[in-house]
Protein backbone atom coordinates (compact mmCIF):
# COMPACT_ATOMS: atom_id res chain seq x y z
CA UNK A 1 0.00 0.00 0.00
CA UNK A 2 3.01 2.32 0.15
CA UNK A 3 2.44 3.41 -3.48
CA UNK A 4 -0.90 4.90 -2.52
CA UNK A 5 -0.15 5.67 1.12
CA UNK A 6 2.95 7.82 0.74
CA UNK A 7 1.41 10.41 -1.65
CA UNK A 8 -1.66 10.68 0.60
CA UNK A 9 0.61 11.43 3.55
CA UNK A 10 2.03 14.15 1.34
CA UNK A 11 -1.35 15.88 1.31
CA UNK A 12 -1.60 15.80 5.06
CA UNK A 13 1.93 17.11 5.52
CA UNK A 14 2.53 19.03 2.27
CA UNK A 15 6.03 20.15 1.48
CA UNK A 16 6.68 23.43 -0.23
CA UNK A 17 7.58 21.82 -3.55
CA UNK A 18 6.09 21.36 -7.01
CA UNK A 19 5.66 17.65 -6.24
CA UNK A 20 2.64 18.43 -4.09
CA UNK A 21 0.56 19.56 -7.06
CA UNK A 22 1.64 16.54 -9.11
CA UNK A 23 0.75 14.20 -6.24
CA UNK A 24 -2.63 15.87 -5.88
CA UNK A 25 -3.46 15.45 -9.55
CA UNK A 26 -2.23 11.85 -9.61
CA UNK A 27 -4.00 10.77 -6.42
CA UNK A 28 -7.31 12.59 -6.22
CA UNK A 29 -10.44 11.04 -4.71
CA UNK A 30 -11.39 9.15 -7.86
CA UNK A 31 -7.93 7.62 -8.25
CA UNK A 32 -7.77 6.57 -4.61
CA UNK A 33 -11.24 5.01 -4.87
CA UNK A 34 -10.30 3.00 -7.97
CA UNK A 35 -7.04 1.83 -6.41
CA UNK A 36 -8.74 0.71 -3.21
CA UNK A 37 -11.61 -1.09 -4.97
CA UNK A 38 -9.59 -2.73 -7.73
CA UNK A 39 -5.83 -2.78 -7.24
CA UNK A 40 -6.00 -3.20 -3.45
CA UNK A 41 -9.38 -4.92 -3.12
CA UNK A 42 -7.92 -7.69 -0.96
CA UNK A 43 -6.25 -5.34 1.52
CA UNK A 44 -7.85 -4.32 4.81
CA UNK A 45 -8.41 -0.77 3.56
CA UNK A 46 -9.85 -2.10 0.30
CA UNK A 47 -12.28 -4.41 2.14
CA UNK A 48 -13.44 -1.64 4.44
CA UNK A 49 -13.92 0.77 1.53
CA UNK A 50 -15.83 -1.87 -0.40
CA UNK A 51 -18.19 -2.30 2.56
CA UNK A 52 -18.64 1.47 2.68
CA UNK A 53 -19.62 1.55 -1.00
CA UNK A 54 -22.12 -1.28 -0.52
CA UNK A 55 -23.58 0.42 2.58
CA UNK A 56 -22.42 -2.65 4.50
CA UNK A 57 -21.63 -0.39 7.42
CA UNK A 58 -20.67 -0.81 11.05
CA UNK A 59 -23.85 -0.60 13.07
CA UNK A 60 -24.80 -1.16 16.67
CA UNK A 61 -26.11 -4.74 16.68
CA UNK A 62 -26.31 -5.27 20.43
CA UNK A 63 -26.83 -3.14 23.53
CA UNK A 64 -27.22 -4.61 26.99
CA UNK A 65 -27.49 -3.02 30.42
CA UNK A 66 -24.98 -4.78 32.66
CA UNK A 67 -25.93 -5.83 36.17
CA UNK A 68 -28.64 -8.31 35.23
CA UNK A 69 -28.81 -11.40 37.49
CA UNK A 70 -28.94 -13.67 34.40
CA UNK A 71 -25.17 -13.26 33.93
CA UNK A 72 -22.44 -14.53 36.23
CA UNK A 73 -21.22 -11.68 38.52
CA UNK A 74 -17.58 -12.36 37.61
CA UNK A 75 -18.53 -12.16 33.95
CA UNK A 76 -20.36 -8.88 34.52
CA UNK A 77 -17.30 -7.36 36.23
CA UNK A 78 -15.11 -8.46 33.35
CA UNK A 79 -17.51 -7.00 30.78
CA UNK A 80 -17.64 -3.69 32.65
CA UNK A 81 -13.85 -3.43 32.32
CA UNK A 82 -13.59 -5.06 28.89
CA UNK A 83 -11.52 -2.20 27.44
CA UNK A 84 -8.77 -2.54 30.06
CA UNK A 85 -5.42 -4.05 29.04
CA UNK A 86 -5.84 -7.15 31.22
CA UNK A 87 -9.02 -8.05 29.30
CA UNK A 88 -7.64 -7.66 25.78
CA UNK A 89 -7.54 -11.39 25.09
CA UNK A 90 -11.02 -11.93 26.50
CA UNK A 91 -12.40 -9.15 24.31
CA UNK A 92 -10.70 -10.57 21.22
CA UNK A 93 -12.15 -14.02 21.92
CA UNK A 94 -15.61 -12.54 22.33
CA UNK A 95 -15.26 -10.57 19.09
CA UNK A 96 -14.05 -13.68 17.27
CA UNK A 97 -17.03 -15.73 18.46
CA UNK A 98 -19.50 -13.01 17.48
CA UNK A 99 -17.92 -12.65 14.03
CA UNK A 100 -18.90 -16.27 13.30
CA UNK A 101 -22.61 -15.68 13.80
CA UNK A 102 -24.53 -16.31 10.59
CA UNK A 103 -26.16 -12.88 10.64
CA UNK A 104 -22.75 -11.21 10.89
CA UNK A 105 -20.17 -13.59 9.31
CA UNK A 106 -17.23 -11.21 9.00
CA UNK A 107 -13.57 -10.90 9.93
CA UNK A 108 -13.07 -10.75 13.74
CA UNK A 109 -11.35 -7.38 13.38
CA UNK A 110 -14.60 -5.98 11.99
CA UNK A 111 -16.42 -6.64 15.28
CA UNK A 112 -16.11 -4.10 18.10
CA UNK A 113 -17.13 -4.92 21.68
CA UNK A 114 -17.08 -2.06 24.18
CA UNK A 115 -18.66 -0.98 27.43
CA UNK A 116 -19.55 2.50 28.53
CA UNK A 117 -21.27 4.15 31.49
CA UNK A 118 -24.05 6.71 31.67
CA UNK A 119 -23.85 9.01 34.66
CA UNK A 120 -26.85 10.88 36.00
CA UNK A 121 -27.53 14.30 34.51
CA UNK A 122 -26.79 15.82 37.90
CA UNK A 123 -23.36 14.16 38.09
CA UNK A 124 -22.51 15.11 34.51
CA UNK A 125 -23.44 18.74 35.20
CA UNK A 126 -21.12 18.80 38.20
CA UNK A 127 -18.26 17.41 36.13
CA UNK A 128 -18.68 19.74 33.16
CA UNK A 129 -19.28 23.19 34.61
CA UNK A 130 -19.35 25.38 37.69
CA UNK A 131 -22.65 25.64 39.59
CA UNK A 132 -25.26 28.08 38.30
CA UNK A 133 -26.11 30.59 41.00
CA UNK A 134 -29.58 32.06 41.51
CA UNK A 135 -30.74 34.97 43.71
CA UNK A 136 -33.31 34.03 46.34
CA UNK A 137 -36.17 36.29 47.46
CA UNK A 138 -34.26 37.33 50.56
CA UNK A 139 -31.37 38.55 48.42
CA UNK A 140 -28.97 35.69 49.20
CA UNK A 141 -27.50 33.37 46.56
CA UNK A 142 -27.81 29.60 46.17
CA UNK A 143 -27.03 27.05 43.47
CA UNK A 144 -29.67 26.14 40.89
CA UNK A 145 -29.18 22.46 41.85
CA UNK A 146 -30.29 23.17 45.43
CA UNK A 147 -33.26 25.37 44.53
CA UNK A 148 -34.74 23.43 41.58
CA UNK A 149 -37.34 20.86 42.70
CA UNK A 150 -36.95 18.88 39.46
CA UNK A 151 -33.14 18.88 39.51
CA UNK A 152 -33.05 18.00 43.21
CA UNK A 153 -35.16 14.89 42.57
CA UNK A 154 -32.59 13.36 40.17
CA UNK A 155 -30.55 10.50 41.63
CA UNK A 156 -26.94 11.68 41.53
CA UNK A 157 -25.62 8.19 42.26
CA UNK A 158 -27.09 6.66 39.10
CA UNK A 159 -24.31 5.13 36.99
CA UNK A 160 -25.56 2.62 34.45
CA UNK A 161 -23.08 0.55 32.43
CA UNK A 162 -23.91 -0.86 29.02
CA UNK A 163 -22.22 -3.43 26.79
CA UNK A 164 -22.42 -2.71 23.07
CA UNK A 165 -21.38 -4.59 19.95
CA UNK A 166 -20.76 -3.01 16.56
CA UNK A 167 -20.41 -5.01 13.35
CA UNK A 168 -20.99 -4.69 9.59
CA UNK A 169 -24.66 -5.22 8.79
CA UNK A 170 -26.21 -5.21 5.33
CA UNK A 171 -28.50 -2.32 4.51
CA UNK A 172 -31.81 -4.19 4.50
CA UNK A 173 -35.46 -3.38 5.06
CA UNK A 174 -36.36 -2.19 8.55
CA UNK A 175 -38.32 -5.34 9.45
CA UNK A 176 -35.58 -7.69 8.21
CA UNK A 177 -32.94 -5.73 10.10
CA UNK A 178 -34.97 -5.91 13.33
CA UNK A 179 -35.24 -9.67 12.90
CA UNK A 180 -31.48 -9.95 12.35
CA UNK A 181 -30.73 -7.84 15.39
CA UNK A 182 -33.10 -9.98 17.48
CA UNK A 183 -31.27 -13.14 16.41
CA UNK A 184 -27.89 -11.54 17.12
CA UNK A 185 -29.04 -10.39 20.56
CA UNK A 186 -30.24 -13.88 21.51
CA UNK A 187 -27.01 -15.45 20.22
CA UNK A 188 -24.76 -13.02 22.16
CA UNK A 189 -26.68 -13.46 25.41
CA UNK A 190 -26.51 -17.26 25.01
CA UNK A 191 -22.76 -16.95 24.38
CA UNK A 192 -22.28 -14.85 27.51
CA UNK A 193 -24.31 -17.27 29.63
CA UNK A 194 -22.12 -20.16 28.48
CA UNK A 195 -18.88 -18.33 29.29
CA UNK A 196 -17.47 -20.10 32.34
CA UNK A 197 -14.80 -18.09 34.11
CA UNK A 198 -12.52 -20.87 35.18
CA UNK A 199 -8.82 -20.56 34.62
CA UNK A 200 -7.77 -21.09 31.03
CA UNK A 201 -4.50 -22.42 29.64
CA UNK A 202 -3.12 -18.95 29.00
CA UNK A 203 -3.74 -17.97 32.63
CA UNK A 204 -1.80 -21.02 33.84
CA UNK A 205 1.06 -20.23 31.48
CA UNK A 206 1.42 -16.69 32.81
CA UNK A 207 1.27 -17.81 36.45
CA UNK A 208 3.74 -20.64 35.72
CA UNK A 209 6.26 -18.35 34.00
CA UNK A 210 6.02 -15.88 36.86
CA UNK A 211 6.46 -18.64 39.47
CA UNK A 212 9.50 -19.96 37.59
CA UNK A 213 11.25 -16.61 37.93
CA UNK A 214 9.83 -15.04 34.79
CA UNK A 215 10.90 -17.48 32.08
CA UNK A 216 11.10 -21.13 30.97
CA UNK A 217 13.51 -22.50 28.37
CA UNK A 218 11.50 -25.10 26.44
CA UNK A 219 8.00 -25.31 25.06
CA UNK A 220 7.96 -29.01 26.03
CA UNK A 221 8.68 -28.13 29.66
CA UNK A 222 5.78 -25.64 29.65
CA UNK A 223 3.46 -28.34 28.28
CA UNK A 224 4.49 -30.88 30.93
CA UNK A 225 4.47 -28.52 33.91
CA UNK A 226 1.03 -27.27 32.89
CA UNK A 227 -0.04 -30.92 32.57
CA UNK A 228 0.65 -31.55 36.26
CA UNK A 229 -0.68 -28.17 37.38
CA UNK A 230 -3.97 -28.65 35.50
CA UNK A 231 -4.31 -32.18 36.91
CA UNK A 232 -3.82 -31.01 40.47
CA UNK A 233 -6.28 -28.10 40.26
CA UNK A 234 -8.84 -30.19 38.37
CA UNK A 235 -8.76 -28.29 35.06
CA UNK A 236 -9.35 -30.24 31.84
CA UNK A 237 -7.05 -28.93 29.10
CA UNK A 238 -7.72 -31.85 26.72
CA UNK A 239 -4.29 -33.45 26.92
CA UNK A 240 -3.69 -36.30 24.48
CA UNK A 241 -0.83 -38.67 23.70
CA UNK A 242 1.97 -37.06 21.67
CA UNK A 243 5.55 -37.92 20.74
CA UNK A 244 7.04 -36.07 23.73
CA UNK A 245 4.29 -37.14 26.10
CA UNK A 246 0.89 -35.65 26.98
CA UNK A 247 0.18 -32.64 24.76
CA UNK A 248 -2.56 -30.01 24.97
CA UNK A 249 -3.67 -27.96 21.93
CA UNK A 250 -5.22 -25.57 24.47
CA UNK A 251 -1.77 -24.86 25.94
CA UNK A 252 -0.22 -24.41 22.49
CA UNK A 253 -2.99 -22.02 21.42
CA UNK A 254 -2.78 -20.16 24.73
CA UNK A 255 0.98 -19.66 24.35
CA UNK A 256 0.56 -18.35 20.81
CA UNK A 257 -2.17 -15.97 21.93
CA UNK A 258 -0.03 -14.62 24.77
CA UNK A 259 2.88 -14.01 22.39
CA UNK A 260 0.57 -12.33 19.86
CA UNK A 261 -0.79 -9.80 22.37
CA UNK A 262 2.60 -9.14 23.97
CA UNK A 263 2.05 -10.80 27.34
CA UNK A 264 4.84 -13.32 26.65
CA UNK A 265 8.05 -12.77 24.67
CA UNK A 266 10.09 -15.48 22.96
CA UNK A 267 13.80 -15.61 22.12
CA UNK A 268 15.63 -18.29 20.16
CA UNK A 269 19.16 -19.52 20.89
CA UNK A 270 21.41 -21.81 18.87
CA UNK A 271 21.69 -25.16 20.60
CA UNK A 272 24.14 -27.26 18.61
CA UNK A 273 23.56 -29.60 15.66
CA UNK A 274 21.49 -32.79 15.60
CA UNK A 275 22.83 -36.15 14.22
CA UNK A 276 21.41 -35.30 10.78
CA UNK A 277 23.40 -32.07 10.61
CA UNK A 278 20.47 -29.71 11.20
CA UNK A 279 20.93 -26.73 13.48
CA UNK A 280 18.96 -26.98 16.72
CA UNK A 281 17.46 -24.03 18.54
CA UNK A 282 16.17 -23.49 22.05
CA UNK A 283 13.30 -21.14 22.68
CA UNK A 284 13.02 -19.13 25.89
CA UNK A 285 9.58 -17.87 26.88
CA UNK A 286 9.34 -14.93 29.29
CA UNK A 287 6.45 -13.07 30.86
CA UNK A 288 6.48 -9.37 29.94
CA UNK A 289 5.67 -6.43 32.21
CA UNK A 290 2.15 -6.33 30.76
CA UNK A 291 1.82 -10.06 31.34
CA UNK A 292 2.93 -9.52 34.93
CA UNK A 293 -0.04 -7.18 35.39
CA UNK A 294 -2.34 -10.02 34.31
CA UNK A 295 -0.66 -12.33 36.83
CA UNK A 296 -1.45 -9.82 39.58
CA UNK A 297 -5.06 -9.67 38.43
CA UNK A 298 -5.31 -13.47 38.49
CA UNK A 299 -3.86 -13.49 41.99
CA UNK A 300 -6.53 -11.05 43.16
CA UNK A 301 -9.44 -12.78 41.43
CA UNK A 302 -8.46 -16.43 42.01
CA UNK A 303 -6.23 -16.34 45.07
CA UNK A 304 -6.92 -19.94 46.15
CA UNK A 305 -6.13 -21.42 42.73
CA UNK A 306 -3.13 -19.10 42.42
CA UNK A 307 -1.68 -20.50 45.66
CA UNK A 308 -2.28 -24.09 44.52
CA UNK A 309 -0.32 -23.41 41.34
CA UNK A 310 2.49 -21.85 43.35
CA UNK A 311 2.64 -25.01 45.51
CA UNK A 312 2.87 -27.32 42.48
CA UNK A 313 5.65 -25.20 40.97
CA UNK A 314 7.48 -25.19 44.31
CA UNK A 315 7.41 -29.01 44.39
CA UNK A 316 8.69 -29.17 40.82
CA UNK A 317 11.57 -26.82 41.62
CA UNK A 318 12.53 -28.89 44.66
CA UNK A 319 13.09 -32.03 42.54
CA UNK A 320 16.82 -32.40 41.85
CA UNK A 321 18.06 -32.63 38.26
CA UNK A 322 14.55 -32.22 36.85
CA UNK A 323 14.64 -31.41 33.14
CA UNK A 324 12.07 -31.55 30.36
CA UNK A 325 13.13 -35.10 29.40
CA UNK A 326 12.54 -36.84 32.74
CA UNK A 327 9.54 -34.56 33.35
CA UNK A 328 8.11 -35.79 30.03
CA UNK A 329 8.64 -39.43 31.05
CA UNK A 330 6.95 -38.81 34.40
CA UNK A 331 4.02 -37.23 32.54
CA UNK A 332 3.82 -40.26 30.22
CA UNK A 333 3.72 -42.70 33.14
CA UNK A 334 1.09 -40.63 34.93
CA UNK A 335 -0.97 -40.25 31.72
CA UNK A 336 -1.02 -44.04 31.18
CA UNK A 337 -1.89 -44.82 34.80
CA UNK A 338 -4.60 -42.16 34.95
CA UNK A 339 -6.09 -43.38 31.69
CA UNK A 340 -6.32 -46.96 32.99
CA UNK A 341 -7.63 -45.85 36.38
CA UNK A 342 -5.80 -48.57 38.30
CA UNK A 343 -2.21 -49.11 39.52
CA UNK A 344 -0.10 -50.77 36.82
CA UNK A 345 3.01 -52.92 36.97
CA UNK A 346 6.13 -51.77 35.06
CA UNK A 347 5.54 -54.38 32.33
CA UNK A 348 1.99 -53.12 31.83
CA UNK A 349 3.15 -49.51 31.69
CA UNK A 350 5.76 -50.37 29.05
CA UNK A 351 3.16 -52.25 27.01
CA UNK A 352 0.70 -49.35 27.11
CA UNK A 353 3.53 -46.95 26.27
CA UNK A 354 4.46 -48.94 23.14
CA UNK A 355 0.84 -48.77 21.96
CA UNK A 356 1.10 -44.97 22.18
CA UNK A 357 4.44 -44.87 20.36
CA UNK A 358 6.47 -44.23 23.51
CA UNK A 359 9.58 -46.14 24.55
CA UNK A 360 9.94 -46.37 28.34
CA UNK A 361 12.46 -48.49 30.26
CA UNK A 362 12.28 -49.93 33.78
CA UNK A 363 14.76 -47.28 34.92
CA UNK A 364 12.54 -44.57 33.38
CA UNK A 365 9.52 -45.88 35.29
CA UNK A 366 11.45 -46.01 38.56
CA UNK A 367 12.65 -42.42 38.11
CA UNK A 368 9.17 -41.28 37.01
CA UNK A 369 7.51 -42.81 40.07
CA UNK A 370 10.00 -40.99 42.34
CA UNK A 371 9.11 -37.70 40.65
CA UNK A 372 5.38 -38.39 40.89
CA UNK A 373 5.70 -39.22 44.57
CA UNK A 374 7.39 -35.89 45.22
CA UNK A 375 4.50 -34.20 43.38
CA UNK A 376 2.05 -35.77 45.80
CA UNK A 377 0.96 -38.77 43.72
CA UNK A 378 0.93 -42.33 45.00
CA UNK A 379 0.23 -45.77 43.52
CA UNK A 380 0.81 -44.56 39.98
Amino acid sequence: MSEIRDPIYGFIYPKDTEDYLENYLAHNDETVTVKLLKEYSGSRAGLLFSKLCKRDLFKQVFSYKLGSPELDPKLTNKLMDISKSENIQFRKELERCISRFGEINCHPEHVIVKSYSIKSVKEMARDSQAPIMVRKTDGTFSSFEEESIVFKSIDATMNEIFLEVYAPLDSVAHRARREKEGNIRSAIIDLLKKEVFEMKARDLILVLLDAEGGSIASKTKIQKEIYFIADQIGLNLHYRAHYYGPYSPDVQDGLEQLIAVGFVSVQSHEWGVDPRGFEMKRYDFSVTSTGKEIVNTIKQEDGVIFEKIQQVVKRLKEIEDLNYINLSIAAKVHFISRKEGIPLKPAEIKSKARSLGWKITDADIENAEAILQKLGYSNN
